[in-house]
């Protein structure tokens, strides 16, 4: 995970985003969401994400270092550029995606 470690873990952003996470799930997520920032676009750099809120049900994470991101699409092999709104909502929707299947297996195994 190459330049990851700057980014702002169980920072508040974090905790508005995912608020029924604990501080170590946060913390894990923290480094989920540069993990998948950095996979995604590979010109990424550690910086500080804040949150962004659409609705009371839809928050999502916003880089704030750059105003656009280019991020690589190698089933297409396109390149798009999207503004740090789409590519925050991008990563998040991603890091939510990769978490709820966890949790849905967890519910099954409850059952």
């Amino acid at each position: 995970m190459p330049n990851n470690e700057l980014i702002m873990l169980d920072s508040l952003a974090l905790s508005v985003v995912f608020p029924d996470k604990t501080p170590l799930e946060r913390l894990f997520l923290g480094f989920l969401l540069a993990n998948t920032a950095s996979t995604l676009c590979s010109d990424y750099q550690p910086e500080q994400w804040t949150s962004r809120q659409v609705s009371e049900l839809l928050t999502y994470m916003v880089p704030t270092r750059a105003e656009t991101y280019s991020v690589y699409l190698p089933v297409t092999q396109l390149t798009v550029t999207l503004s740090a709104d789409a590519f925050g909502l991008a990563v998040t929707a991603i890091v939510s995606a990769r978490i709820a299947v966890p949790d849905t297996q967890n519910e099954e195994q409850l059952s």
